[in-house]
């Protein structure tokens, strides 16, 4: 088994493209045999 984290983060400062495709991403990812976690840092 594989071990993947995947990070990103999005705002209206640094917009929100690579959240969104990292967010894809971590979905076929998830799909897949593997341990995945994914995490943020959301602007308050």
């Amino acid at each position: 088994m594989s071990h993947l984290a995947i990070r990103a983060d999005g705002g209206p400062a640094i917009g929100y493209g690579h959240l969104v495709r990292s967010g894809a991403l971590a979905e076929e990812l998830c799909a897949m045999p593997s341990d995945t976690a994914t995490s943020t840092d959301w602007p308050n």
